[in-house]
């Protein structure tokens, strides 16, 4: 008896460990999907110039300022952000840079050339960062 009893609470416990893992798994899967998901809203927000509009290098702008703005509008964007999710979870990750002449994105502005390097960022509900992409955005 005591044998059958000890079969059965293992039996118990490794199928509630399983239900566990599995809950946990889904739950992770799909912050990852909604993260995605208004990731890839955001992106083409920040690609279209008529969505966000552009804000020039050449106006005494620099990457953080520029920055700033598209982080606020972004922000604002209610609509593209999952249920239940603080609008404040996305963000311009990093400091937008300019292309240069070489190709390469750095702080230096070269307003013939307006192409700018901007870094989207979501963060899960707790916290954690999830996803992030990097869009470039081009002068209308």
């Amino acid at each position: 008896m005591l044998i059958a009893v000890v079969l059965l609470g293992t039996a118990v416990v490794a199928t509630l460990t399983a239900a566990r893992v599995t809950i946990i798994g889904t739950t992770i899967q799909r912050d990852h999907s909604k993260a995605h998901e208004w990731l890839q809203s955001a992106s083409e927000i920040v690609a279209d110039p008529g969505s966000l509009g552009w804000l020039d290098c050449d106006l005494p702008l620099n990457g953080v300022q520029i920055r700033n703005s598209y982080q606020a509008s972004l922000q604002g964007e209610s609509s593209i952000a999952p249920e239940g999710w603080d609008t404040s979870r996305i963000t311009i990750a990093e400091d937008v840079t300019f292309a240069s002449p070489s190709g390469d994105y750095g702080s230096t502005c070269y307003p013939a050339i307006d192409r700018q390097l901007v870094t989207v960022e979501v963060s899960g509900p707790d916290g954690r960062i999830i996803e992030q992409v990097q869009v470039v955005k081009a002068a209308p």
